[in-house]
């Protein structure tokens, strides 16, 4: 996804809520490319509830294609579980679980992008 996305331009955006929603994309004059997910799930960490799932808040973000590209290759691991935390208009955390590997987590920050 994010090697497409980088044809069309440097700069990614992420959008998320608590309800289970990603939309990855970007727009030029040009064009305008977004891919969506949906029923993403929104997992409770360190023993405590999962906020609302209000589909109305989201948050928003705009970074570096070429460093998504690269945090997402995690994929390539086989992760047990990614997280991913967009804090609107500051970055972007993601979390990854390796419990075959026996690792705990690696986490990942993204700032925004200028």
């Amino acid at each position: 996804v994010t090697d497409r996305l980088n044809g069309l331009h440097d700069k990614i955006s992420l959008k998320a809520n608590m309800a289970g929603e990603l939309e990855v994309g970007v727009e030029t004059e040009r064009a305008f490319m977004n891919n969506f997910w949906k029923n993403l799930e929104a997992p409770a960490l360190d023993g405590q509830r999962a906020p609302p799932r209000d589909p109305s808040k989201k948050a928003s973000v705009t970074v570096d294609g070429s460093i998504l590209a690269r945090v997402f290759n995690c994929h390539s691991m086989r992760p047990n579980m990614t997280v991913c935390c967009v804090v609107d208009a500051n970055g972007v955390k993601l979390l990854v679980w390796h419990i075959i590997l026996n690792a705990d987590t690696m986490t990942y920050y993204l700032p925004v992008c200028d």
